[in-house]
């Protein structure tokens, strides 16, 4: 039904192995990167992608940053870590973000290759609230990484979700309790970020005023 990840490296294997980890990554932070890194060693991907979301729809009320800061910031975070990507795939589409309708279009991109989406522990305990979430099998493996506070039974998403037997990695990482909400609001009531983003990307936030 779901599984945890081998150290040993799947052999024979002659597609590609492509990670995915959507968001508005507004901003992004280290929790992200951390847990980007151990899904890149733990799944022996070629790379991972942030993938930024252009307009999410479970955030309908939250003002989100222009598309340009995030990829800005973004690419200044993942700068000297070769296995970390940027796709902008889905800020140049109208309408709501939806997982399903930005894996399509990867594997449209990257049809060679196998794709691995990288979500948290409440991610999949919400999975069934999503659009379309029968078909996000069929184009990807789930891969869940731990949230602090977070428990979820892979037999009770299944349940809900058929397709996903089998679908559904885990992946042991850090559980570290970072937020972009609590980091914006650091900003706004002028509290330190250091401890939270890379120090460029809290530079790049200061030079820009955001979140102020």
């Amino acid at each position: 039904m779901s599984k945890r990840v081998s150290s040993e490296k799947p052999a024979g294997e002659a597609r590609n192995r492509i990670g995915v980890f959507g968001g508005t990554f507004d901003p992004i932070h280290i929790g992200h990167l951390i847990v980007a890194a151990e899904a890149v060693q733990a799944l022996h991907l070629e790379t991972l992608l942030f993938a930024p979301a252009g307009q999410p729809p479970h955030k309908p009320d939250v003002r989100i940053s222009p598309a340009a800061h995030r990829v800005s910031m973004i690419e200044i975070a993942i700068r000297e870590r070769p296995h970390f990507g940027l796709s902008e795939i889905d800020l140049h589409r109208p309408g709501l973000s939806y997982s399903v309708d930005l894996l399509a279009r990867l594997q449209d991109e990257y049809p060679r290759s196998d794709l691995f989406y990288l979500i948290g522990a409440d991610s999949l305990r919400d999975l069934h609230t999503w659009y379309e979430p029968e078909r996000i099998p069929a184009l990807a493996t789930l891969v869940v990484a731990g949230r602090p506070g977070v428990t979820v039974q892979a037999a009770e998403v299944v349940r809900a979700i058929p397709s996903l037997e089998g679908r559904i990695l885990f992946i042991d990482t850090p559980l570290i309790d970072i937020s972009s909400t609590d980091i914006r609001d650091r900003v706004h009531s002028s509290r330190p970020i250091w401890r939270q983003v890379p120090r460029e990307v809290e530079n790049y936030i200061a030079t820009h005023n955001l979140y102020r």
